[in-house]
């Protein structure tokens, strides 16, 4: 997805790869999960890097609700996730994103607390 958003620019990359994202992020099916979470700090990435940092964030709001909602059902999802929130949190910390709240919760449950 990251280099799909290159290719079309910002404004394309929001309107459809963000959106075709978030829709794989909510799907029933495990895989399809998987690869949303496993292209997300790419995407994030690309997204900040062409100046939409309030898009990178909101994708990583997103992958949170999909944590509350309790989606991420199979240790695999929640493995994926939980390997992926520091990536995620390097892709819009360095500007000046305050550290939400689900990350820390999906941090420390990482950690077996």
């Amino acid at each position: 997805m990251g280099e799909i958003a290159k290719v079309i620019g910002a404004e394309r990359a929001i309107e459809d790869s963000v959106e075709i994202w978030r829709g794989f992020l909510w799907s029933y099916e495990c895989n399809v999960r998987m690869k949303a979470l496993e292209s997300a700090a790419y995407l994030m990435k690309v997204v900040v890097s062409m100046g939409e940092v309030k898009v990178g964030r909101d994708m990583a709001d997103e992958v949170g609700k999909v944590w509350k909602e309790d989606m991420f059902r199979g240790w695999r999802d929640r493995e994926c996730v939980q390997q992926r929130v520091v990536p995620w949190f390097r892709a819009v910390y360095n500007h000046g994103w305050v550290i939400p709240l689900h990350f820390l919760e999906i941090f420390v449950e990482g950690l077996g607390g």
